[in-house]
């Protein structure tokens, strides 16, 4: 605990197994200083910096461009590659299931040409907010690529992957999106899978399984969901 006394900050363990440590050293209760490394058990390291109400802004800012994508506001790649192997700990922790949900925009280049790259971007930022809207606090969205999207699931399996892939595809193909005055309808193919359908119960595994059941929606004609 970080606490505010007399114009001071103090850091207190309370009572924790792993320890509480400054400059390597194990303590109770300690007075902060600026810059100061602090270890929290045997992994965790924070550094503690004192930032007036501008600079903080300005971090919060810089680590919201590192982490979202700049059209959609959704995670992007990299942070979302960061998300799995954080999910991932997190199941095998708690032994639970991973569902994934791997989701194209339907001949996209279509809109492009035919409506322009202005337009594209209205389309893309229309789908990325009404499939963000539909999920839960702890489920993971991000724009993985152009057109595509990825959806990672907590102690989801690949049936409820599948029905929740479902009502987004639903909704967004009845989802009115109009570019200048012109109403555009976009449709989507999911592919989904879980965790324990994998073989080597890998990250790599999950979003490989997913990406194959996508293409399988797309090769089977689109404006679909295919989970097995």
């Amino acid at each position: 605990r970080v606490t505010l006394q007399n114009n001071e900050f103090w850091l207190e363990d309370l009572g924790s197994r792993n320890g509480t440590f400054i400059d390597g050293k194990r303590l109770e209760r300690k007075h902060l200083q600026d810059g100061v490394l602090i270890q929290v058990g045997l992994h965790a390291s924070f550094r503690f910096t004192v930032v007036s109400a501008r600079q903080e802004k300005l971090l919060r800012e810089l680590y919201e461009s590192s982490t979202r994508d700049a059209l959609t506001g959704l995670y992007n790649r990299r942070h979302f590659d960061e998300r799995i192997k954080a999910e991932f700990a997190y199941a095998k922790r708690h032994q639970l299931d991973i569902g994934f949900v791997m989701i194209d925009v339907d001949f996209f280049k279509r809109v492009n040409d035919t409506h322009g790259h202005a337009a594209g971007d209205i389309v893309l930022k229309a789908v990325a907010a009404n499939l963000a809207k539909q999920l839960r606090t702890e489920d993971v969205i991000a724009r993985v690529g152009g057109e595509e999207f990825a959806i990672l699931l907590r102690g989801i399996g690949t049936d409820g992957a599948r029905k929740l892939a479902e009502r987004l595809r639903a909704n967004i193909e009845s989802l009115p999106i109009v570019a200048e005055g012109i109403p555009i309808s976009v449709t989507i193919s999911a592919g989904c899978a879980s965790l324990s359908e994998t073989e080597d119960q890998s990250p790599p595994g999950l979003q490989s399984l997913a990406d194959e059941r996508l293409y399988d929606a797309k090769h089977l004609g689109r404006n679909r969901v295919v989970a097995k």
